[in-house]
C-alpha cells in the first residue's frame, strides 16, 4: 500500500512539475510545493509506522520467550515434587510475581483495544484478579508424599523423569525377555543421547554411576549377564535376540566411555576388559557389534587400568594380525585400531611385546605409513615412536633399513 501511494505520489509531482515548466503559472508553483509538503508528511508517517511494528513484534517475541522461560521452570518444580526433591520457596515466589505482571500486561493492552474501538467496557476494565498464590507466605512447602522441604534442582539441564533403579536392575538380572531388555537398554542409552545440554548428559551419567547401574562397582553381574557373548546364528536371516542384547548394551557403553565419569566407573569394574575383548576378537570383520566394542575399548585404553588388562588379554597380538590385512576393514576401523596400538604402545609392557619378532611389528606398521588417512597416519607414526625407543627395535629398523623419513 505504501509504495503504491509512493509511486502516484511521485508520478502526480513529475506532471505537476511538468505543466509548471510549461505554463510558468505561480498557482502551479504553489500547488507543486504544497503536494511536496503532503508527500513528505505521508512518508514520514509510513516510516514511523514501519518502525512501531517492528518495536511491536520484538516486544511479543520477548514476552513469549519469558512465558516459555516460566511454564519449562514450573514444569521442572513439578518434576522435583514428583520424585520427592526439594524446590525453592523464592523460585516459586518469582515466577507468582512474574505471572501477575504479565496477566496485568494483557488486561491493559486489551482495555487499550477495546477503547480504541469505542466498544463497551468489558470485564478486562476492571482491575486485574488476583491470581491464586503458588506459595503460601510464611508456610514452609512441602511434599505430601515425602515430607520434604522442596528445592529447586538446577536449571540449567533438563533432566528426564526419575526411574526406579532398583527394579531396572533386578529385572535386567533376572528376565529372559531379550526384547524388553534391549528395549530397556536403549531407553537408558536415549536418557543420554537426547538431552540438548552437556551439562544434562552428564547428569544422567553421574546418575548412572552414582546408582550403580551395571553393578560395575559391585560384583559386575549384570554387566557380565548383558555381555555375554553368543555365536552369531541366522534363523530366517534374523540375527538372535540374545545377540541383540550385546549390541545394545555395547550401544549404552559406548555412550557412557563419552565422558570421563563413565570411562572410570566401567574401567574400574575388572570384567569389563575382558568380557569386551572376548567380544572384539570372537567377532567377524567389520561387523557393527564388532566396530562398536573396538570404539568403546579404544575410549577405555586412555586409562591406565584399562591398558594393563588389555596388554595382558593379548590384544596387541590381535592388532598387528588384523593389520597384515587393513583392505579388510574400512577407515573408521582401522582409525580405532590404530589409536588403541598407540594407546597400549604407551605402556612399558605394552612395548615389550611388540619386541616379538613374531609379530614384525616395523613391517606391518611401515606399510601403513602412506594411506591417505591423516588420523591413522598420526597414530601409526605415534606407535613407531614409542617403540623405536626400544633398543632391540631401533636395530632391528637399522637392519631393515627404515628411513627417517618414515619413523
Amino acid at each position: 500500500m505504501w509504495e503504491a501511494l509512493r509511486r502516484g505520489g511521485l508520478s502526480m509531482v513529475r506532471t505537476v512539475k511538468d505543466s509548471l515548466n510549461r505554463a510558468g503559472d505561480e498557482t502551479l508553483r504553489g500547488e507543486y510545493a504544497k503536494l511536496q509538503k503532503e508527500f513528505s508528511a505521508v512518508y514520514e508517517e509510513k516510516e514511523l509506522t514501519k518502525e512501531k511494528l517492528l518495536e511491536s513484534q520484538t516486544n511479543w517475541t520477548l514476552f513469549s520467550k519469558d512465558i516459555l522461560a516460566i511454564s519449562k521452570g514450573l514444569y521442572r518444580a513439578i518434576a522435583a515434587l514428583r520424585s520427592g526433591q526439594t524446590v525453592s520457596e523464592e523460585l516459586l515466589a518469582s515466577s507468582q510475581s512474574q505471572i501477575e505482571k504479565y496477566e496485568a500486561f494483557l488486561n491493559s493492552s486489551q482495555n487499550i483495544f477495546a477503547d480504541s474501538r469505542r466498544s463497551e467496557p468489558s470485564p478486562a476494565n476492571s482491575e486485574p484478579r488476583q491470581s491464586q498464590p503458588l506459595v503460601e507466605v510464611g508456610k514452609q512447602m512441602k511434599s505430601p508424599e515425602f515430607g520434604q522441604q522442596i528445592e529447586m534442582p538446577p536449571p540449567a539441564a533438563d533432566l528426564p523423569p526419575p526411574i526406579d533403579y532398583q527394579r531396572i536392575k533386578q529385572f535386567l538380572l533376572t528376565s529372559t525377555d531379550h526384547l524388553k531388555i534391549c528395549a530397556l537398554l536403549q531407553a537408558l542409552r536415549w536418557r543420554i543421547t537426547r538431552n540438548r545440554k552437556r551439562s544434562g548428559r552428564l547428569m544422567v551419567m553421574e546418575e548412572y554411576v552414582r546408582e550403580d547401574l551395571l553393578e560395575c562397582n559391585g560384583t559386575g553381574y549384570i554387566l557380565e549377564r548383558l555381555l555375554e557373548h553368543p555365536e552369531k546364528k541366522y534363523v530366517q536371516f534374523c540375527i538372535t535376540t540374545r545377540y541383540r542384547v550385546a549390541e545394545y548394551t555395547i550401544s549404552l557403553l559406548d555412550e557412557l566411555v563419552g565422558e570421563n565419569v563413565g570411562t572410570k566407573y566401567l574401567t574400574e569394574q575388572p570384567k569389563t576388559m575382558p568380557l569386551l575383548a572376548d567380544i572384539l576378537t570372537g567377532e567377524g570383520i567389520d561387523t557393527p557389534l564388532m566396530k562398536r566394542t573396538l570404539a568403546t575399548i579404544e575410549k577405555c585404553s586412555v586409562r591406565k587400568k584399562a591398558q594393563t588388562a588389555l596388554i595382558q588379554l593379548g590384544l596387541i597380538p590381535w592388532i598387528l594380525t588384523a593389520l597384515k590385512e587393513p583392505e579388510k576393514f574400512n577407515p573408521y576401523t582401522l582409525e580405532y585400531i590404530t589409536a588403541l596400538l598407540m594407546n597400549l604402545a604407551l605402556r612399558s609392557e605394552g612395548r615389550k611385546v611388540c619386541q616379538d619378532p613374531k609379530l614384525n611389528v616395523l613391517q606391518v606398521l611401515s606399510s601403513l605409513l602412506y594411506v591417505e588417512d591423516i588420523e591413522i597416519r598420526s597414530h601409526i607414526n605415534g606407535t613407531l615412536y614409542s617403540i623405536l625407543g626400544l633398543p632391540a627395535i631401533r636395530a632391528e629398523a637399522k637392519v631393515h633399513r627404515l628411513k627417517d623419513e618414515e619413523m
